[in-house]
């Protein structure tokens, strides 16, 4: 788990990096929201934003293994 120090506020390029590495390391949004000291809706907020802006694709497991099996064909 990557902790940012400060996440009060708006949030820095480095903090919404370390976001969603700890997204794709398997954080859920309420561990994400303990350790950045920010509530679990300013962290769904965040990946919504992150996800319109296009920095953050989030798939379903199942989704993701039909992408991988038909790319790797």
């Amino acid at each position: 788990m990557v902790i940012a120090e400060s996440m009060s506020g708006d949030w820095t390029t480095n903090e919404e990096d370390l976001l969603v590495e700890n997204l794709e390391s398997g954080y859920d949004l309420l561990s994400i929201a303990e350790f950045t000291q920010r509530t679990p809706e300013d962290v769904a907020m965040k990946v919504v934003e992150l996800s319109l802006r296009g920095d953050l694709i989030i798939l379903a497991t199942a989704t993701l293994k039909a992408w991988m099996e038909r790319t790797l064909q």
